[in-house]
């Protein structure tokens, strides 16, 4: 597992083995090298997914093609929102007041524009739900808007989609372990490992208890919000700048 604040490797280290296809290639041939979608493919799935949407093989095929094409799909990772998923439970307390503390901070920063930025839950049972009321109110006494958000289930694809996929708890992430392909392992992670300085591991489910376990779990999502901001500030500063 990562230590705590490291970056995945996706998004900062070039696979030794990417590659683009040759000039002269047919499409079939050009079709058959990227190999969009097979575990032989020279590109990865963020890779083309930054380009074209990954359905788009044809515009995929044309762009490596081009003669007018003089730039690496791997430049322009450093162009494009940096991902982040805050899992919880049902959605409905923890991830959208995550969600909430870490769009403000992003914005008080200057940096919202550089992140993508969603909360789900593990449990379908308050899908479409708004936050419950207490983390609503322990929220905007802090300045964080969260009533406009509305609850949803995680699903298999957004592992692949966002570069950061952040449980709560760690049976949150042992809930995600079990729909995610070995691959994409790297991209999940605990909330608390991108603060050194936390003592708490899981951010405690305040659910059903009073303000003052809102306010708790809020200091300990403040906390973590901010670490990592820091963390992925230098990524983040470049997406944002371009």
């Amino acid at each position: 597992m990562r230590e705590k604040g490291d970056k995945p490797h996706h998004l900062t280290t070039k696979p030794d083995s990417f590659a683009y296809p040759p000039r002269g290639l047919s499409r079939e041939e050009a079709a058959r090298y990227i190999g969009v979608g097979t575990s032989t493919s020279m590109m990865t799935q963020r890779e083309v997914g930054i380009c074209f949407p990954q359905s788009d093989l044809s515009g995929l095929i044309d762009w490596h093609l081009s003669p007018d094409h003089n730039y690496s799909a791997f430049e322009l990772l450093d162009t494009v929102p940096i991902a982040i998923l805050f899992v919880c439970t049902a959605n409905i307390c923890r991830s959208p007041m995550a969600e909430g503390v870490f769009r403000s901070m992003a914005r008080r920063a200057g940096l919202a524009s550089a992140f993508s930025v969603d909360s789900a839950g593990t449990f379908d049972g308050y899908v479409g739900k708004p936050p419950v009321l207490p983390a609503i109110k322990a929220a905007a006494l802090r300045g964080y808007g969260i009533a406009n958000l509305r609850a949803r289930q995680v699903v298999a694809p957004d592992i692949a989609r966002f570069d950061y996929v952040l449980a709560m708890d760690r049976s949150h992430l042992a809930d995600l372990q079990r729909m995610t392909p070995p691959v994409l392992f790297e991209r999940l992670g605990l909330f608390t490992d991108f603060d050194p300085s936390s003592k708490a591991v899981d951010v405690a489910d305040p659910y059903g208890g009073d303000a003052r376990d809102f306010d708790l779990a809020l200091d300990v999502i403040e906390d973590g919000c901010d670490g990592i901001l820091r963390a992925l500030a230098p990524l983040a500063e470049k997406a944002a700048t371009v």
